[in-house]
């Protein structure tokens, strides 16, 4: 069976990925943790040159400011086909951090937290989700588990509307279907 390699830049981002992306979508996927971005980066490219299967790399931009996002996209986007030949890839890059997405309904990331957000919280999370989760709790990986083991099937789909999410559920199952597709007119018969 082949694969799907998705490459996150931390071992939170793939958590996260494991926890929204529907299960149909995640049946080939091999999740890929790196330690930092140029990890994820020089991973992505390997696996793409050497293993020559499709690979999903999700990075996080840091920052908001959107001429440097899209020459990063555009910059990585060139190198990944450099590499990648005929093969599939999805660059998908968070603004800032993956986990905006928690913060695309505040009801929903007040009821995850057990907390009520102030406005000012609120706008911050916009730009810096990462941050705030730092603020909310002494223990951020603590924080995060027990907003994964909150979500709820409807609060997945949810999270599976966020764009970024959406793109990458399309991909992996587009990679799916075509995947079969070759799998079963190989079979003699």
């Amino acid at each position: 069976m082949n694969r799907v390699y998705l490459i996150t830049e931390r071992p939170s981002d793939a958590e996260i990925l494991r926890k929204v992306l529907p299960k149909s979508a995640q049946e080939r996927v091999q999740f890929v943790e790196s330690k930092s971005d140029y990890d994820a980066e020089s991973r992505a490219m390997s696996l793409l040159a050497e293993k020559r299967l499709p690979v999903v790399l999700v990075l996080n931009s840091r920052t908001n400011d959107e001429s440097a996002i899209q020459q990063r996209k555009a910059d990585l986007g060139y190198l990944l086909r450099t590499y990648s030949g005929s093969v599939p890839f999805k660059l998908a890059i968070a603004v800032p951090e993956l986990e905006v997405i928690f913060f695309q309904d505040r009801s929903l990331i007040e009821t995850l937290i057990g907390k009520a957000l102030t406005d000012l919280e609120w706008k911050f999370a916009q730009r810096h989700p990462q941050e705030l989760l730092d603020t909310l709790a002494e223990d951020k990986t603590a924080l995060l588990a027990e907003i994964l083991r909150l979500l709820s099937p409807e609060t997945r789909q949810l999270l599976q509307q966020y764009p970024l999410i959406h793109e990458i559920t399309t991909f992996l199952l587009e990679i799916s279907i075509h995947q079969k597709s070759i799998e079963e007119s190989a079979v003699p018969g």
